[in-house]
């Protein structure tokens, strides 16, 4: 008799995906604090475990991702137009012209 719900394998794949998730939450947040502290990038990616080039493209990410919305908005684009930016940022999608 099969029981209903998931099945251990799509759990434990669920579970590890959680766990990779916490991590780079943990990695984006010690980062971001270090580097405005105004830690090297070098010696933050020592203390983390990371290569300087993963903290340098990291912390680039982030960067884009803190602008605020009224910077687009006084720009004159649309509020689905900074909604539709934005999302495309946080996924690494390109933008259209």
């Amino acid at each position: 008799m099969k029981s209903a719900g998931r099945d251990r394998e799509s759990t434990l794949f669920l579970t590890e995906q959680g766990v990779k998730a916490v991590r780079q939450i943990k990695l984006d947040l010690k980062s971001w604090r270090m580097n405005r502290l105004g830690i090297p990038q070098e010696r933050i990616a020592m203390r983390l475990g990371e290569t300087r080039d993963v903290i340098r493209n990291h912390l680039g990410e982030m960067l884009i991702l803190t602008k605020s919305p009224n910077t687009d908005l006084s720009r004159g684009l649309t509020i689905p137009q900074v909604a539709d930016r934005r999302h495309c940022l946080r996924n690494g999608l390109m933008l259209e012209q």
